[in-house]
């Protein structure tokens, strides 16, 4: 409890109509997932993930942002496997095009994502990736997923990463 006797839960939230308080708030994501991106600027996590879940619906399932102490955003994408190549080539060319319009639309360093990985295996329960409300984890999944984040940052991305 604060020194005001409420409880402290690190959950970011937001009015759910900032002109009427009194309508409620909504969850933004966890406190402790926010972060500075190298120039010092702040960004909310949780707007941003589900702004591009939105915006890549029903491609993508959920996300993990990425960019702490780096240049630029970049996210972790969780899709269902494609069945074959054409099927592959049909989702990166979609996500893409989604991409392009999310960014067109979030222009500033805080919200903009211009790389991103899909990722085929679904978030772990059993390595600490979800919880058992289904939320993720975020540090959980960088952690264990650090391969995929600095293939996202390399110099030379692969063919794996979508750039826009």
């Amino acid at each position: 409890m604060d020194e005001e006797g409420y409880l402290r839960t690190g959950d970011a939230v937001l009015f759910a109509d900032a002109s009427r308080p009194e309508a409620g708030i909504i969850f933004d994501g966890r406190l402790g997932e926010n972060f500075k991106l190298a120039s010092g600027t702040w960004v909310s996590t949780g707007m941003i993930r589900v702004r591009l879940v939105s915006s890549l619906a029903p491609d993508v399932s959920d996300a993990v942002i990425t960019g702490h102490d780096r240049a630029a955003l970049g996210a972790l994408l969780f899709v269902v496997p494609p069945v074959d190549a054409p099927a592959k080539q049909a989702l990166f060319a979609r996500i893409r095009q989604k991409l392009e319009a999310y960014v067109q639309a979030h222009p500033s360093s805080s919200e903009r994502v211009g790389r991103v990985v899909l990722v085929y295996e679904p978030p772990s329960l059993d390595a600490g990736e979800t919880t058992d409300k289904g939320y993720l984890n975020q540090r959980k999944v960088l952690e264990r997923r650090a391969r995929l984040v600095e293939a996202l940052y390399a110099d030379s991305p692969d063919g794996e990463v979508i750039t826009v």
